[in-house]
């Protein structure tokens, strides 16, 4: 299992690498495997709801799209989708090439993990952080870390001051 996402209505959405995704209601005890061909390879990396029980699943070459098939972002460079997050309406996602918003290409380096909070983006790099301005998505900083590889970034909210714009 990649990542396990509860929706509003309590039931939970399970993400595999080899087996596809998983819906479990809480009105029924068993699994329902989904598929959108269209879409979905069997390899989701990442998922991710928007509020309105949309689901939003990542995969490991076909892009990115929610599961009713809809909406989706393909692209012949996508190589992997490493994360996945919904805020304010957007579909951000990071992976071995790229960091994307919506379908528009932000920018061109390999990213292992990203995180908003308030106003910020960070994107995690093999060895540091790139943060960014959600609102503008203008480049702020690279943060370098040399001892060993990142694989997860996240805000702490307690002791996180949002970075000013002027």
């Amino acid at each position: 299992m990649s990542n396990i996402l509860p929706d509003k209505d309590g039931n939970f959405w399970y993400s595999t690498i080899g087996e596809g995704l998983f819906y479990d209601s809480k009105f029924c005890y068993k699994n329902s495997i989904i598929k959108n061909k269209n879409l979905f390879n069997e390899i989701v990396t990442k998922i991710d709801g928007d509020g309105g029980n949309n689901i939003w699943c990542g995969t490991s070459n076909n892009g990115v799209g929610n599961i009713d098939g809809n909406l989706y972002y393909k692209s012949e460079i996508f190589q992997g989708i490493n994360a996945l997050k919904i805020y304010k309406e957007s579909v951000y996602f990071c992976g071995n090439n790229a960091f994307y918003k919506n379908n528009n290409l932000i920018n061109t380096q390999p990213f292992k993990a990203l995180s908003i909070f308030r106003d910020s983006i960070a994107l995690a790099t093999t060895f540091g952080i790139n943060f960014y301005l959600q609102r503008i998505l203008k480049f702020l900083y690279h943060l370098v870390l040399h001892k060993s590889p990142i694989s997860e970034v996240d805000f702490i909210p307690s002791s996180f001051s949002p970075i000013s714009s002027t």
